[in-house]
């Protein structure tokens, strides 16, 4: 049985497997990394790739991909119909964005400002079940 696709998906995404992040959980670097490359602020690596025509849109997220043995993070792009041609650029402006996180020191304000946009998340998100709503707010402690 064939069908035509719902959807024409255009993605490209980066993972990396890195130290499990668990015991890290109050400082949270992997979700301070995943705002950062998420971020579409002006001067941000999304700013930058939606201005050259590369990409329309970037999610990042962390995850720990098996409990005490590693985490994962993935970086993914929604390409436009340019940016399959300049998959290599878009690749060399991620590891420029990722050299230059790695030489500047962590910023008091970024952490603020997750703070400020988790609160707000939680006020007004949807109503939730019991359950699932401590479970949510164990995973963001």
């Amino acid at each position: 049985l064939l069908q035509n696709p719902v959807q024409d998906v255009k993605e490209l995404t980066f993972s990396w497997v890195i130290p499990y992040s668990g015991p890290l959980w109050r400082s949270k670097p992997t979700a301070y990394i995943s705002h950062l490359l998420g971020y579409e602020g002006a001067g941000s690596i999304v700013a930058v790739l939606k201005q050259k025509g590369l990409i329309s849109g970037c999610v990042s997220h962390d995850g720990n991909w098996i409990e005490g043995s590693f985490s994962l993070l993935n970086v993914t792009f929604d390409l436009t119909e340019r940016g399959l041609d300049h998959i290599e650029e878009i690749g060399t402006h991620l590891f420029a964005y990722l050299s230059m996180l790695q030489n500047s020191a962590p910023e008091r304000w970024i952490f603020d400002e997750m703070k400020k946009l988790a609160e707000i998340k939680f006020k007004f998100q949807q109503d939730m079940h019991p359950f699932d709503l401590c479970t949510d707010m164990s995973l963001n402690l």
